[in-house]
């Protein structure tokens, strides 16, 4: 279940960070203003990670190398992201994020 990380960076007890690329497919599915709101409150509590050269050419390597199995680029940027920050990855996406998964910590959740 995902509530306890939230839970944790709600109150403070865990730092998180997200990636733009979450960022923008997040803001793509907004559907109210309601929404737009929850998810501005979350983001502030969180660090962001921008696209670097080095984030954008691992993400193309994996692209590359796992387009053929489902992996699509945007999800090759976050899984690149969290690759180059060193941050644990947390997804509900198995079916995305498992080719990567023996190169950075990555942990899959349920709602």
């Amino acid at each position: 279940m995902v509530a306890p990380y939230l839970n944790a960076v709600f109150d403070g007890t865990t730092k998180a960070w997200f990636s733009v690329v979450t960022e923008a497919e997040l803001w793509a599915g907004i559907r109210s203003p309601d929404e737009r709101t929850k998810y501005e409150a979350l983001f502030a509590l969180m660090k962001r990670i921008n696209v670097t050269k080095d984030i954008a050419r691992h993400a193309g390597s994996y692209f590359g190398k796992y387009r053929h199995q489902g992996l699509f680029l945007p999800d090759a940027l976050i899984a690149a992201s969290a690759l180059i920050s060193k941050k644990t990855l947390l997804t509900r996406n198995s079916k995305h994020f498992r080719w990567v998964q023996d190169d950075f910590k990555v942990e899959f959740y349920t709602l």
